[in-house]
């Protein structure tokens, strides 16, 4: 209304419209239509509240509005006298739009776009404005060109020329810069499909073969001196995957042994005795531990193994007051083998409980929950945002780490059409295959902390069904009592949120990066602090 009014303002004294005024608002109006473009789905134009709602505001307003205007026509006032039916049904068909780019930005800044609300208002606003081309093309008494079918043959070539252009041209100002090079076609493209349909269209070759030559100089142009400039000029560096791989264990570490390779087996485990009087005996406990098994276990950048199982690790070493030794396991059968083998006491890495897993070795209680999900590229996230959504793709490429039969029944009963693809590990996916499968079936924890060193990445959670991952440790077949040991511990550490703590750190990413402090003498200059 502000800016309404300071037109009005500008208006009365003297002040008019300039060829560069009227440029800069249709360039304002066609980047403002285009972000509604970005918040609309197309499948919500096909819901009864939005089409049959926009079609009967229109009819019922025209039914009203056109009557009363018609009956002004017989009070005697002068301006209605040679108003007849037709021209009053006119008049109230024209009062029945309502004003999209108004309605939007107070839909915006209120902060109600993307409710319930707000998106059905917008569709009704979609409605009206497709109702009112459907009018001025019928009015022109023109048959639309046929080359209007071409554009709308064109609509699903360039929707994969889009989402090409998304995965090439990463993050940071340039993905700005696509969003107005976008917003300005998306807007040539309306006014040329608006001629089409109403027979205004006509081509001028030596003009368009001019046009288009401009267009791509100053294209390359723009978009070639806009990377020079940020690349040289703006530093825009990514360094959340800093953040994660510089983390370092919450609390001091109890003495620990990092084996480079598989160590001998430990001193054969007597069936009689609780394996508990053996670690205590021996005076400290081997914990086996999967590589890259982030954020669980893994190296940060000083070469230390850290993560959430690591730290859970050195809490229960201080429970026994005995000291740790780690042995890398890899990640396949031969894991479960080297734990009844004896190779370690139990295995702290993020393993997830599966029923094959429970028929050969023992676990404790769940410490906690994962929750199943999907990593995509980013430009893909709305194709994997429900179920529903996923079972429209023609059977889509799905990677899984590891050959888990649970999972992979799982993803059966949700996706049967779907190429299931055996990784060896997330990196694989990350590294290698990542551009020629649709998704990685992952879990939202785990997957978050690998996003963060794929940025072109982002972690699904599919809805309505959210399907929980439980977490356990494993210890070797039938050690029950070991099993009931650990459920006690992770009871208490439940209780005295040490787990809590840990997940809020290592999943969540809470305190992970140390604050900046200002500069101050004392620190920077005196050196009396730290």
């Amino acid at each position: 209304m502000g800016f309404l009014l300071a037109g009005l303002v500008l208006s009365a004294f003297g002040f008019t419209a300039t060829p560069f005024l009227k440029t800069g608002a249709e360039v304002g109006v066609t980047l403002l239509l285009f972000t509604i473009g970005l918040k609309l789905k197309i499948k919500n134009l096909t819901k009864p509240e939005v089409w049959a709602g926009g079609i009967l505001h229109i009819g019922l307003t025209v039914a009203v509005l056109g009557f009363a205007i018609f009956c002004l026509g017989f009070s005697g006032l002068r301006f209605f006298l040679e108003i007849d039916l037709s021209t009053a049904l006119l008049l109230a068909f024209s009062l029945s739009f309502s004003s999209t780019v108004f309605a939007v930005k107070i839909l915006d800044e209120s902060g109600r776009m993307d409710s319930l609300n707000g998106r059905t208002a917008i569709g009704i606003l979609i409605i009206q404005d497709i109702v009112a081309v459907i009018y001025l093309t019928v009015s022109t008494g023109k048959l639309p060109s046929v080359w209007a079918l071409l554009v709308i043959a064109l609509l699903p070539i360039a929707r994969k020329l889009f989402q090409l252009m998304l995965s090439r041209v990463g993050h940071g100002e340039l993905m700005v810069l696509l969003g107005l090079f976008v917003a300005l076609i998306a807007g040539a493209h309306t006014f040329l499909g608006t001629c089409l349909l109403t027979g205004t269209f006509s081509l001028n070759k030596k003009k368009l073969l001019n046009y288009l030559v401009v267009t791509l100089l100053l294209t390359g142009a723009v978009i070639g001196g806009t990377r020079v400039y940020f690349s040289h000029f703006v530093k825009n560096i990514y360094t959340k995957d800093k953040a994660l791989v510089e983390m370092n264990l919450l609390r001091n570490p109890v003495k620990a042994k990092i084996y480079k390779s598989l160590p001998p087996p430990l001193p054969p485990h007597d069936p009689g005795k609780p394996l508990i009087d053996e670690i205590h005996r021996r005076g400290f406990m081997r914990v086996g531990y999967l590589k890259n098994q982030l954020p669980y276990a893994f190296r940060n950048t000083k070469g230390e193994l850290v993560g959430f199982d690591i730290e859970m690790a050195h809490e229960l070493a201080r429970t026994l007051d005995v000291t740790l030794e780690f042995v890398i396991l890899k990640r396949d059968k031969t894991a479960v083998e080297r734990l009844n083998a004896g190779y370690c006491d139990i295995i702290m890495s993020g393993i997830r409980i599966t029923p094959k897993r429970a028929e050969k070795i023992t676990f404790s209680e769940p410490y906690m929950d994962e929750t199943m999900a999907f990593v995509v590229k980013d430009y893909r996230s709305d194709e994997f945002n429900s179920w529903k959504a996923i079972e429209k793709l023609d059977a889509p490429r799905i990677g899984i780490g590891g050959n888990i039969p649970y999972y992979i029944s799982k993803l059966r009963k949700y996706l049967p059409e779907a190429e299931i693809v055996i990784l060896n590990s997330p990196r694989e996916f990350f590294k290698k295959k990542g551009k020629d499968l649709d998704a990685l079936l992952f879990t939202a924890e785990a997957g978050s902390a690998w996003t963060l060193l794929y940025p072109d990445y982002t972690v699904v959670v599919p809805h309505p069904d959210i399907i929980a991952v439980p977490l356990a440790y494993a210890l070797a077949y039938n050690n029950q009592k070991m099993a009931d040991y650990m459920n006690s511990w992770i009871e208490l550490k439940k209780k005295d949120k040490t787990i809590e703590k840990n997940y809020n750190y290592w999943i969540l990413g809470q305190g992970a990066t140390k604050k900046e402090l200002k500069w101050s003498v004392i620190r920077n200059v005196l050196h009396w602090v730290d």
